[in-house]
């Protein structure tokens, strides 16, 4: 894979490089804003959508074998119009959306970033609603699994959280990661 000279800025997101995202922020947000201002959306939905790519695009960065091969600009703008596209889509205005898409996949080369576009938005979705769902979860379940994904021995656990024994944490953790599937369940229905 050829590297462009813009993976800096994934080796900076993978580093948690604070100059460097301000320079993204800076470079590029302007751009998305008149873009989506240019079809009807407001400054709040461009800065929102701005947001949830750049959200995308720190995901997609800690993928180490992730390696940037086109302008980062070109896959920002991607990333914007496909959230974008797919807010407007939840909204029912799918008619304006599908002459939009299809000018997007018209280049062979376009359509494999704009897969890992998808890719990286769709995780970056998910994450955030797992998430959501641990956060809903007991103080006592988030905390034996926050334990649990540490890395502790169960009977360390055991002894932290006062169970009688391996069996009670058995039970605990499987009714524990239940809640946290149901969860996570309605969370997608929505």
């Amino acid at each position: 894979m050829n590297q462009h000279e813009d993976h800096r800025y994934i080796e900076a997101l993978r580093n948690g490089n604070s100059r460097a995202i301000a320079e993204l922020y800076e470079h590029h947000s302007d751009t998305i804003i008149k873009w989506i201002s240019g079809r009807g959306g407001s400054l709040d939905d461009a800065k929102d959508v701005f947001q949830e790519a750049m959200k995308a695009l720190f995901e997609k960065a800690q993928d180490k074998n992730y390696v940037q091969q086109h302008p980062i600009g070109a896959f920002i703008m991607r990333m914007c119009q496909y959230i974008f596209y797919n807010r407007i889509r939840g909204e029912k205005r799918e008619g304006e959306v599908r002459n939009e898409l299809e000018l997007l996949y018209k280049d062979d080369k376009e359509e494999d970033q704009l897969s890992l576009i998808v890719q990286a938005t769709e995780k970056a979705a998910r994450v955030e609603r797992l998430a959501k769902a641990f956060q809903q979860l007991s103080e006592t379940c988030k905390k034996l699994l926050e334990w649990v994904k540490a890395g502790l021995d169960p009977q360390q656990i055991v002894d932290q959280m006062g169970f009688n024994s391996t069996n009670t944490y058995y039970r605990r953790k499987s009714a524990c990661i239940s809640s946290w599937k149901n969860h996570f369940q309605k969370l997608n229905a929505e």
